[in-house]
């Protein structure tokens, strides 16, 4: 099958022409350069990929370095990897890197790699629609390689694995099997599902590192959605949250048939300063609610997380979303509302208002707005010079104002010190 016109459909312009001038470059230089993976699966589908990956069956830093000179790219490459990106000003980026075989020397390892051919690149791979490549050579640009049927899969919209032990060798593949059904809305062909199946029951997750099983469940949450709902569903269903962490239980309720959840992290991201908020892990929060506090420490401590995202998860945990919405359903003003919410993470807080009533979501997206940056117009050093002594007297004189303001009682600087004066006169909080 030529898939030369998808090629050209799916890439712009520029892009496709590059691609071509480099596979004219790689033969004039008798060697061979190919699309693979998941960006001839996407370009099979008619689908745009967000970067393009190539390999060569030769030195790829070599070829990205002379290629880059040629065509006017930039290069980075990283020799020890065998592997270059080239960049170019109208924005499109192509990975190569060198054909390569794989070995793993224990369940669970990163595997040991050696340079190979294409068709050794692509059995390496872990599902047979990532094991498609793409020629660029002049004569047979886009004739694709497809030795394991993964354009057939593509059509029956199924994820099959490659290898009947590629589960044992890699568990994290389980977790991308989920991923890649979710996302393109295939189902898990029958055999790699019992496989999966076997090789968690075996332990198989238990031979993976912490960081690794973060990192797929980064991958996982930040999917978009509808693919991302579905992709939670699927890791429940092949029981990929209890092999991560025992007792622990992933829901997709606030992720289908609506992500709810997606709608909240861009509310609770909107009210962030730089680098508060952490969208990937919200998500995971909202997959979480309903776990108990110590299967939250446990995952916790079973994907090496940070102090930050300890505290996340442990607040996911201890969220009974039922209680706070009639809480906030019945609080008599904003201090009220702030005194239920303003403990909770932002990750936690998106988490728990995809789960909320429409009104405590209401009463959140107020803290959001409005409430949780309220600040007073007066200061400590206003009270010190009305006559209030430093120390706790006075931290809790600005907390009740601060409260009263929330509340809606207090509006402007004049109206505070007035306020003050009388929290003052009725107490003994002088100099």
């Amino acid at each position: 099958m030529n898939l030369g016109a998808k090629l050209k459909e799916s890439l712009p312009e520029a892009w496709s022409e590059a691609l071509a001038a480099l596979g004219k470059m790689a033969a004039d230089a008798g060697l061979r350069l190919c699309v693979v993976g998941g960006c001839a699966r996407d370009m099979a589908m008619g689908l745009r990929p967000p970067d393009v990956d190539l390999v060569l069956e030769g030195d790829a830093v070599k070829f990205a370095a002379a290629a880059a000179r040629a065509l006017g790219l930039e290069c980075e490459s990283h020799a020890r990897f065998g592997v270059a990106t080239l960049r170019s000003s109208s924005g499109f980026r192509f990975d190569v890197a060198s054909a390569r075989t794989e070995t793993y020397s224990r369940p669970g390892a990163l595997p040991d790699v050696s340079f190979g051919s294409i068709e050794d690149d692509l059995r390496r791979r872990d599902f047979a629609i990532n094991a498609i490549a793409v020629e660029l050579r002049p004569g047979s640009f886009g004739e694709a390689l497809d030795p394991f049927g993964g354009l057939k899969d593509i059509e029956a919209g199924i994820v099959r694995l490659l290898h009947s032990k590629s589960f044992i060798d890699d568990p994290t593949r389980i977790a991308r099997c989920a991923r890649f059904s979710g996302r393109l809305s295939f189902d898990v062909e029958t055999e790699t599902a019992a496989l999966a199946a076997d090789a968690l029951a075996s332990g198989a997750m238990d031979t993976v590192s912490g960081e690794r099983i973060k990192k797929e469940l980064k991958a996982l949450f930040e999917e978009k959605p509808p693919g991302r709902g579905r992709a939670v569903a699927a890791f429940s269903k092949m029981g990929v949250d209890s092999a991560v962490c025992s007792g622990y239980a992933m829901s997709a309720a606030l992720f289908l048939p609506e992500d709810l959840a997606a709608e909240s992290e861009t509310a609770a991201e909107r009210f962030a300063a730089d680098g508060e908020f952490c969208g990937w892990m919200a998500g995971l929060a909202a997959a979480s609610i309903g776990n108990a506090r110590d299967v939250m420490r446990r995952l916790s401590g079973r994907i090496c997380a940070t102090r930050e995202e300890e505290r996340i998860l442990e607040a996911a945990g201890e969220i009974d979303a039922g209680a706070l919405s009639a809480a906030l359903e019945s609080a008599a003003g904003g201090a009220e509302v702030c005194g239920a919410l303003e403990a909770l993470p932002l990750e936690a807080l998106a988490a728990f208002r995809a789960a909320a009533s429409p009104q405590a979501r209401a009463s959140v997206d107020d803290f959001l707005l409005r409430l949780r940056g309220m600040k007073l117009e007066i200061t400590g050093e206003d009270l010190a010079r009305i006559g209030f002594g430093r120390g706790p007297s006075m931290g809790a004189a600005l907390a009740e104002l601060l409260s009263r303001k929330r509340d809606g009682l207090l509006s402007g600087a004049a109206d505070e010190l007035a306020a003050a004066r009388d929290i003052l006169n009725s107490g003994s909080e002088r100099t």
